[in-house]
C-alpha cells in the first residue's frame, strides 16, 4: 500500500509541476521552437532549432525535462490503461455534474462543468493547449487527464502529454501551443547548451506573461451543491489557509 501512495504522490506532484511550472526565456526561441519543430524519423523523436543550434528531443528527454513518472519493470504498481471516452462519461455526468449532453468528445467543453472543476479544466487546457475560452473544445487528452487526476489513478501521463504535443505539431495554429511546456523545454536546452545566444533580457517571456489564472474566473452561475466537492487529497495546508478556502 505504501508503494501505491508513493506513486500517486509522485504523479500528483509532477503533474502540478508541469501545469504550473514556468521559466524565463526569449520570446523568439518560443516561436522558433514551434516553427522549426518536425519529426525526426518517428513521432517519438522530434528535432528543432534554437538560434543556429539543431537539437533533438526524444520521449526519454521529455521525461527528464519535466521529471515525469514512468512505468518500469521494477514498479510494484504499474500504470493503468488510459480510460476511453465512453468509460469516462458516467463519472462526468453523475459525479462531476457535467450539465451538457455528452454524446461525443466534441461535446466536452469546460463551461459544462461546475466549479471548482471548470476552473481546473481551464487551467489544464490553458497550460497545455492553445484553447483560451470556455467555448473552446479541449482535446480528449485534457478530459482524460482531468478524469485521472480527480480520481487519483496512475496512468502514463507521459503518453498523454506527448500525444497532445504531437497533435499540436500536426495541427499548427498562429498561437504558441503548450506555452508553459514550450518555455520549460527551451529553458532546459538553453541551460544544457550555454553557447546558445541569450538575447536581450527585455525580450524574455516572463511569468506574468503567462496570463494563466488571472483570466480564469467564476461566472457565478454555478449553484452550490452541484457535482462533487474538491477532494481532501487535492488540498494541502497552505491552500487551506487562504481566504478562498
Amino acid at each position: 500500500m505504501g508503494n501505491l501512495h508513493g506513486i500517486n504522490d509522485a504523479i500528483k506532484v509532477t503533474l502540478f509541476d508541469v501545469i504550473t511550472g514556468s521559466a524565463l526565456v526569449p520570446w523568439i526561441y518560443m516561436y522558433q521552437f514551434w516553427h522549426t519543430l518536425k519529426e525526426d524519423g518517428s513521432k517519438y523523436k522530434l528535432k528543432f532549432l534554437l538560434g543556429t543550434k539543431e537539437l533533438t528531443m526524444t520521449v526519454a528527454e521529455f521525461i527528464r525535462i519535466f521529471q515525469l513518472p514512468q512505468a518500469t519493470n521494477n514498479n510494484n504498481v504499474g500504470f493503468i490503461v488510459v480510460p476511453t471516452f465512453r468509460q469516462m462519461v458516467p463519472f462526468f455526468l453523475k459525479d462531476l455534474g457535467f450539465s451538457l449532453k455528452l454524446k461525443s468528445p466534441s461535446n466536452f467543453v469546460s463551461k459544462g462543468l461546475p466549479q471548482p472543476w471548470q476552473t481546473l479544466c481551464k487551467i489544464f487546457a490553458r497550460c497545455l493547449t492553445t484553447r483560451v475560452t470556455v467555448y473552446d473544445q479541449p482535446p480528449i487528452q485534457i478530459m482524460q487527464m482531468l478524469f485521472c487526476f480527480i480520481n487519483n489513478v496512475q496512468v502514463n501521463y507521459v503518453e498523454l502529454l506527448w500525444e497532445g504535443l504531437h497533435y499540436s505539431l500536426m495541427h499548427p495554429t498562429t498561437l504558441i501551443p503548450y506555452p508553459r511546456f514550450t518555455k520549460m523545454i527551451v529553458d532546459h536546452y538553453m541551460t544544457a547548451h550555454p553557447h546558445i545566444l541569450r538575447r536581450v533580457h527585455d525580450n524574455y517571456h516572463r511569468v506574468e506573461n503567462d496570463d494563466l489564472v488571472k483570466n480564469i474566473s467564476n461566472s457565478g452561475k454555478n449553484k452550490d451543491g452541484v457535482g462533487i466537492k474538491i477532494l481532501e487529497w487535492m488540498l494541502n495546508e497552505e491552500m487551506k489557509q487562504t481566504d478562498h478556502y
